[in-house]
């Protein structure tokens, strides 16, 4: 008979050498049968199999074991080790729109990154104090935040840092108005996603390429490449990617004069954001859908959206955004 300490090893080496080859679908289908408890009896299972679920969508899982993971390491003073997870920690409680804690997390990841030298943990921890600032609207300091990270990444190579960094430098262009910046900064992080062999990112980049396009009034190239990264999010079995883009392609639809089908697509969005526990993207679903009431003529339903939209954004810190619903409330009011 196996013992337990030996099926534990070979666990972790087996979740280990998926998460090098980024096969992030097949730690889920390893994990999903096993209980949380048997997962954390080993603080590195406990880890990678909260990345793999993360990665996926699968945050409110993620949590409880990126936390215990994180717990274990420090009271062991496993510093290597506490850094990816104080890292995954906070990269799950901003997912679950608890930016006070993974602030915390990440300025203390900084901290201890700078102390230790460790180039890599100064990039994660600088581009997720971005994307922080960048959702409350900060966007000088975002945008600082996101080049600090870069020269970080190059020390050590890391490619899919980099290549999120471009992402997130995209969406700040994007939300400024500069969007022949941000689409240079979408492709860059396809073409790097597309090296490293990583699906979810260069569909994340095709999601920021079709907002361009729609915001441009190209509504027929971003419909085809709203339902090609819809299409890629199947594939991988990634939720939220998902109902990012059917979000998207509620949004087209919208612009197109088609509601039916806009309502359509918010409507399933709307379903995983909640499915997921993703109070961000479930907000705003429900300010794209909310505009999509108030022009087929239904106040009621918009205000209830657009009321739900602004209470959420108001709870995360994402000022300019509900600034800019409740602006629109009082339109309608």
């Amino acid at each position: 008979m196996v013992a337990a300490s030996d099926e534990v090893e070979g666990l972790r080496s087996e979740l280990e050498q998926l998460a090098e080859e980024r096969r992030w679908v097949e730690i889920k289908d390893r994990v999903e049968a096993l209980d949380d408890t048997a997962l954390m009896s080993d603080p590195k299972v406990a880890y990678l199999a909260a990345e793999g679920l993360l990665h996926l969508g699968r945050a409110e899982r993620a949590l409880n074991l990126a936390l215990a993971a994180e717990a274990e390491f420090r009271s062991r003073q496993d510093h290597l080790n506490l850094l990816p997870a104080l890292n995954l920690a906070g990269a799950v409680q901003f997912e679950l729109g608890d930016l006070a804690a993974a602030e915390e997390r990440f300025s203390d990841l900084l901290e201890l990154a700078r102390e230790r030298g460790d180039d890599g943990m100064v990039g994660r921890a600088t581009n997720n104090l971005g994307a922080i600032a960048s959702l409350r609207g900060e966007h000088e300091r975002a945008l600082s935040l996101f080049r600090l990270s870069i020269p970080a990444y190059q020390k050590v190579g890391f490619m899919a840092g980099l290549a999120q960094a471009d992402h997130n430098l995209g969406i700040v262009h994007r939300d400024l108005g500069y969007w022949r910046e941000a689409e240079r900064h979408f492709r860059s992080a396809q073409r790097r996603a597309r090296q490293l062999g990583d699906e979810r990112l260069a569909a994340m980049g095709r999601v920021g390429l079709a907002e361009i396009s729609q915001l441009r009034g190209d509504h027929v190239y971003a419909e085809v490449e709203a339902r090609l990264a819809l299409e890629a999010y199947d594939e991988i079995g990634d939720e939220l990617g998902r109902a990012d883009a059917l979000k998207l392609l509620g949004s087209v639809a919208r612009a197109a004069a088609r509601p039916d089908d806009a309502l359509a697509s918010f409507d399933r969005a709307l379903k995983i954001a909640r499915q997921q526990v993703n109070p961000l993207l479930e907000a705003e679903i429900l300010e794209e859908r909310g505009r999509l009431h108030r022009e087929s003529g239904q106040t009621a339903l918009a205000l209830a959206d657009l009321q739900a939209a602004a209470g959420t954004y108001r709870r995360l810190g994402a000022v300019e955004r509900q600034a800019a619903v409740e602006e629109e409330l009082e339109r309608i009011s």
